[in-house]
């Protein structure tokens, strides 16, 4: 196996980016500690750091340019990779979201929707949404989520 492939394997890692953000943090203390100069650039790396190491625990990240797009809007700019390789972006990414989560089936279809209509816009790879259901509100596979619930 190649250098280059192991580094891009180990860049993979959510726990190799973390311990590498933690070693550049102890690194900047470090440097804060014995160089006289430059502390409040130290100080300002160590929080870029800390925030990198939240985003990552989190488990959840956010796409720079939908930053620049949204104009620094955060919950816009968030990004999540399912298991099956799908792109969720915005207000569809979620670690939960169930039937119950909604007072009527026309909110829940209507959330459905919404986020199919931007994963297939965000990954032009899926072409059929019936087979696709990353939030499991479609028990059935037939378009239609949360049928148990009141129309409203």
């Amino acid at each position: 196996m190649s250098l280059t492939k192991i580094l891009s394997d180990a860049r993979q890692r959510k726990s190799t980016r973390i311990w590498f953000m933690i070693l550049l943090l102890v690194i900047i203390i470090v440097l804060y500690f014995t160089v006289g100069k430059m502390k409040g650039l130290l100080i300002g790396l160590a929080i870029i750091i800390l925030a990198a190491i939240g985003i990552q625990v989190m488990d959840y990240d956010i796409d720079l340019g939908k930053m620049i797009e949204t104009g620094g809007n955060i919950q816009a700019s968030r990004v999540q990779h399912t298991n099956d390789g799908v792109t969720l972006y915005g207000s569809c990414v979620t670690d939960d979201l169930n039937c119950i989560d909604f007072t009527t089936q026309a909110q829940a279809q209507e959330k459905y929707q919404g986020c199919m209509d931007q994963i297939l816009k965000n990954n032009p790879n899926i072409t059929d949404l019936n087979e696709l259901d990353v939030y499991g509100l479609d028990g059935d596979n037939d378009g239609i989520v949360c049928e148990a619930l009141p129309a409203g």
